[in-house]
């Protein structure tokens, strides 16, 4: 869960291939610090499990796409992730493909 989250895995992805996978050993609790986390890292994508409404409409202010819902087995998320920029069902938590859909069609994402 995002809200949660104590740590984050940040990745790079270069002509629809995945690079290089960097744990980051302590992600901010608060909001703030998080934001200054994704900007300092550059960041534009949030592949993630569960997460509030409030965190997704925010994210989303700051420029970052959310893919929300996301489930399964990390390396595989992120392999395809990288080939497609979609999860199929079996990465994705039970009942949110509808969540997901607006992820994959290249919109932003609302939570709702």
């Amino acid at each position: 869960m995002y809200d949660v989250a104590k740590h984050i895995l940040v990745g790079r992805i270069c002509r629809h291939r995945p690079e290089a996978m960097e744990l980051s050993a302590d992600f901010p609790p608060d909001r703030a610090s998080r934001e200054r986390f994704f900007a300092e890292n550059r960041i534009s994508l949030l592949i993630t499990g569960a997460i509030s409404n409030e965190d997704v409409a925010e994210l989303n202010r700051l420029g970052i796409t959310v893919c929300p819902f996301a489930a399964g087995e990390w390396r595989e998320v992120w392999r395809e992730w990288a080939e497609g920029g979609c999860l199929s069902s079996c990465h994705l938590m039970p009942g949110c493909r509808s969540h997901h859909q607006k992820c994959c069609r290249g919109k932003e994402t609302s939570g709702e």
